[in-house]
């Protein structure tokens, strides 16, 4: 027996001839046995197969939504919000502010530096304008305070009772802590003193601190930041236009729907 090599072929050798016959003995290759591992394969994956039809057969009523009965319903922690989203609520802290509306309003141009407008509802804002409002105080709350503006709403209106040029979004509110030296004014006169028919450009009071900025065009409203309600019973402001070419002007009127820029004080 002999075999080749580089084959894994086995070979067998024929029988040997008999006498009276010619030719060498042959050896011709033998076909391996098959060793059984290929049905214990398929078995496998054949069942994986069946697994996962019936998992595909079963998605439906896997998802399907079961509906709850009464007493489920009333067996649940929060009813009603489910999530219990009505604790979230009543968690949160409630934010309550008292509005104040001007008291008087003037308007001072530095073009005519010294002309009186005297007092008059008419809110002016430009570059070359500025605009100084007393309020007062209210007396109940927190000593937190703000300078809010409230836009005409969306659809009616007042929206034509608002006019604005240029960039409005940053109209500064200044405070005022006293009278300009040029007034002539008693020494030791506050700024709740300062009488609004008699302001001009000239007169212009001193301002103090920025307490913050509105924006004219946010909706529903735009407020500055918090700041320290005054110990006195009138707040003083002057609303500047810092922008070059800005102009706002309305009406500050009563009636509703409200507009314009309102004193207020947080509650709780």
């Amino acid at each position: 027996m002999f075999s080749s090599k580089g084959s894994n072929a086995q070979y067998t050798q024929l029988a040997v001839d008999q006498p009276g016959t010619s030719g060498d003995g042959l050896a011709l290759p033998v076909t391996p046995t098959s060793s059984g591992w290929g049905w214990r394969l398929y078995v496998p994956c054949i069942l994986v197969a069946c697994l996962s039809v019936l998992n595909l057969s079963l998605l439906p009523f896997t998802f399907s939504p079961k509906p709850m009965t009464d007493a489920e319903t009333a067996a649940l922690p929060y009813l009603g919000q489910r999530l219990g989203l009505d604790r979230v609520a009543a968690s949160m802290p409630h934010i309550q502010w008292l509005y104040q509306e001007p008291e008087q309003i003037v308007r001072l141009n530095k073009a005519i530096r010294n002309g009186v407008y005297g007092v008059a509802p008419h809110v002016y804002i430009s570059e070359n304008d500025t605009t100084i409002m007393r309020f007062r105080v209210p007396q109940t709350g927190t000593s937190v305070c703000a300078i809010t503006w409230r836009g005409p709403p969306t659809y009616g209106g007042r929206q034509k009772d608002l006019h604005t040029e240029g960039d409005v979004s940053q109209i500064e509110v200044w405070s005022i802590i006293g009278p300009n030296s040029a007034a002539r004014l008693p020494p030791g006169t506050r700024a709740a003193d300062l009488d609004f028919d008699t302001l001009s450009w000239n007169t212009r009071p001193v301002s103090g601190e920025l307490l913050g900025v509105v924006d004219f065009t946010a909706r529903p409203n735009s407020t500055t930041v918090e700041f320290s309600c005054p110990q006195e019973d009138t707040l003083t402001v002057e609303m500047r236009c810092p922008k070059a070419g800005c102009l706002a002007r309305y009406m500050h009127v009563g009636f509703l729907p409200k507009m314009g820029l309102d004193l207020v004080r947080r509650q709780t």
